[in-house]
């Protein structure tokens, strides 16, 4: 109860997987009494046989050519057919036949090898649950948490309570860009200021590379976007996604209002790593649930190539969010190209029946990120709200639901 008073409910999984360990390895002893033990090779063989008596390892090379492999072997084999294999002392083989048993003749016992290994496991995971408290203080050390300092059980646990499942868009493989090389692409070089200061440069190979499609009369671009989009009661903070490049409605033009008319994210990143790869995919939930629209996050070094996010569809009460790989920056031009090619020219204006909030798009075919109902089964501790909302004009696109949480009404 103490854990939950400080708000630690987003760490209780990794915690709970520590346990686990701990508690395997507690009953090591008991799940390895009498079990299994392989020989590796005939020497492994032997220090089994000289544990037990130090004059048993002269039957090692005999019971290897039999074909003996493990101490199961040895257990369930009778006397006599130790003998066979090469024990000629009868009293020998019985000893033998006990100790690899787990008997309690004083050998090796296989009980004193996991007591062993249980001591060794034990203290190869107290580090680890030092890590774990030095990492939660962290963690709750300000009331914003970042989408660039997740870790990967913040953000497993953002797709539980989103009820999403994370899918590759095709074969590609992540190794490809998160390895690579990082040579010089023919119009891009960073230099070692920080991302948004060279923004003019990689600005202008961007806008070269896109046009003509930024002339889409309902759009705008901007940088620097924030975007507060989830508090995780029992927490006490807010997570926050800043978009260095963002592509949203012109409807939305106000300062405070950009992120609700979001339809591309664009993060530049020196260099992709797992950690600029679970920005991006967060920065993706932040953005899509803040947006009206069917959102899509891209990320990229300008070099090596990038990640997409977008939300597929659902299946199963489960949304579908795709990763597709861009190996290149020509797969990230392309992909961008036609992200932006089919979408309306008249989006998030008036026409005669009303905002034109489309709830799907194409290229790639996605939807709109919604905030999924709250069911029993979670806890008051990881519910999520979303907010701060769009108070202006379309501010009736909101219900208050009687859980007290916020939640799209897309009648619109």
């Amino acid at each position: 109860s103490s854990w939950r008073r400080r708000g630690l409910s987003t760490c209780v999984n990794a915690y709970h997987r520590r346990s686990e360990l701990l508690i395997c390895a507690a009953q090591l002893p008991l799940l390895l009494q009498g079990r299994l033990m392989r020989f590796a090779d005939q020497q492994a063989l032997e220090g089994f046989l000289r544990h037990i008596e130090e004059e048993y390892a002269v039957y090692a090379t005999a019971l290897w050519t039999y074909g003996v492999r493990s101490s199961t072997q040895l257990a369930n084999g009778s006397v006599d057919t130790l003998q066979l294999a090469g024990i000629t002392n009868r009293l020998h083989a019985e000893d033998i036949k006990a100790q690899a048993s787990g008997g309690m003749g004083g050998g090796i016992n296989t009980s004193e090898l996991a007591d062993s290994l249980a001591e060794k496991v034990k203290e190869a995971l107290g580090p680890m649950h030092q890590e774990l408290r030095d990492d939660i203080c962290s963690f709750h050390s300000s009331q914003t948490l970042q989408a660039s300092k997740l870790l990967t059980v913040h953000v497993e646990l953002l797709r539980r309570l989103l009820k999403v499942v994370r899918l590759p868009h095709d074969d590609a493989d992540p190794q490809e860009i998160l390895d690579a090389e990082a040579d010089e692409a023919e119009d891009w070089r960073w230099d070692n200021t920080p991302e948004s200061s060279q923004r003019t440069a990689y600005m202008q190979a961007l806008t070269s590379n896109l046009q003509p499609l930024l002339s889409n009369r309902s759009l705008e671009w901007s940088q620097q976007v924030v975007a507060q989009g989830l508090l995780v009661k029992g927490l006490g903070q807010q997570l926050v996604a800043r978009s260095d490049e963002l592509i949203y409605a012109r409807r939305f033009h106000l300062k405070d209002m950009r992120q609700h008319g979001a339809v591309i994210g664009v993060e530049l990143k020196k260099r992709l790593s797992m950690a600029s790869r679970r920005q991006g995919e967060a920065e993706f939930y932040i953005f899509g649930l803040s947006s009206h629209f069917p959102f899509v996050q891209v990320v990229t070094d300008m070099v090596r190539g990038g990640f997409a996010y977008w939300k597929k569809g659902e299946q199963d009460g489960q949304q579908l969010v795709h990763e597709k790989v861009l190996v290149g920056m020509d797969a990230v031009y392309e992909f961008l190209r036609m992200a932006l090619n089919k979408l309306p020219g008249n989006l998030g204006q008036e026409d005669e029946v009303g905002v034109v909030l489309p709830s799907q798009l194409s290229d790639p075919q996605r939807c709109k990120l919604v905030d999924p109902v709250v069911r029993a089964s979670y806890t008051s501790e990881l519910s999520i709200v979303q907010g701060p909302f769009f108070d202006g004009s379309l501010d009736d696109l909101y219900d208050f639901n009687q859980d007290g949480l916020y939640c799209c009404d897309h009648r619109a």
